[in-house]
């Protein structure tokens, strides 16, 4: 298949999972009226996230990030952090990072998944 071809498919994937994850439906009821195999949907939902995952593997070896409009700022950390009190619920809870705000407070452990960090992103960015 041409390469014109696969990003014309490619697309048109994309948009139907976009679509299906919009509607509220369940995959299988989104699916079913609009003529399209379960089979196929997971499939073309699975060969869609190993190539954003062969993409981001081959943009970290090259030293390249892809670009999703994240931008980066440097954050000193002071000598001295007060101690942040744990809140009732989460006994031995220690964060390893703090970023506050008039509003919010956001505790992240080191052991934070990156898709978590990048939803606290989408969410921080979006209230703003």
């Amino acid at each position: 298949m041409d390469q014109i071809t696969h990003e014309v498919r490619r697309q048109k994937w994309l948009d139907w999972i976009n679509q299906c994850n919009a509607s509220g439906l369940t995959r299988e009821e989104w699916c079913r009226l609009h003529g399209v195999s379960t089979k196929t949907f997971y499939y073309r939902q699975k060969q869609l996230r190993n190539e954003a995952y062969a993409l981001s593997v081959k943009s970290e070896a090259q030293g390249k990030l892809v670009s999703s409009g994240t931008a980066f700022a440097e954050i000193e950390v002071p000598q001295s952090l007060p101690p942040v009190q744990p809140r009732e619920g989460r006994p031995g809870f220690q964060p390893d990072a703090v970023i506050r705000t008039r509003t919010l407070t956001i505790e992240v452990s080191n052991n934070a998944s990156r898709d978590l960090l990048s939803l606290i992103q989408a969410v921080v960015t979006h209230a703003q």
